[in-house]
């Protein structure tokens, strides 16, 4: 048996043959109130290989005026209907509640990648609080498109 690349019965935009680069501006926002941030770094790129979508971003701010859960709203295209992890690699600033380990995730059927903390030790999940100071953060991850 081999593999046949190119061939589905999916739509031409997300056969594997699909392949695309660029670039999205990604801005933080709050879930209750999406505020306005002034950034000192906003940068991410992708890369769309068939419906699975790289994604990597930096974000940073000095300021933000919204309010309720952190997100980060700009990714270019569209979740499936599951949830996809991600993974952050450096981070400056953010108000994590101590004794619990940051999370990244892109919720389905969205644009934005999302926030939560897990009580060290056990499986208790909260939703990440948006943090109006200077905040620095690089996310990444991998997540299939619609």
């Amino acid at each position: 048996q081999g593999i046949c690349f190119g061939v589905t019965s999916d739509t031409a935009a997300n056969r594997l043959e699909d392949y695309e680069e660029g670039t999205f501006t990604p801005t933080v926002a709050g879930t209750s109130t999406a505020g306005s941030a002034s950034y000192n770094i906003q940068s991410a790129t992708y890369t769309k290989i068939g419906r699975l979508v790289y994604w990597s971003a930096r974000v940073g701010f000095s300021s933000h005026t919204g309010g309720g859960n952190m997100i980060i709203n700009g990714l270019p295209f569209t979740a499936t209907n599951r949830y996809a992890s991600a993974e952050y690699s450096y981070r400056d600033g953010l108000t994590v509640p101590s004794s619990e380990d940051l999370k990244v995730y892109v919720p389905p059927n969205v644009t934005y990648i999302g926030f939560y903390s897990v009580a060290l030790g056990t499986d208790n999940v909260a939703a990440l609080a948006l943090d109006t100071s200077v905040t620095d953060i690089s996310v990444s991850g991998v997540y299939e498109s619609t």
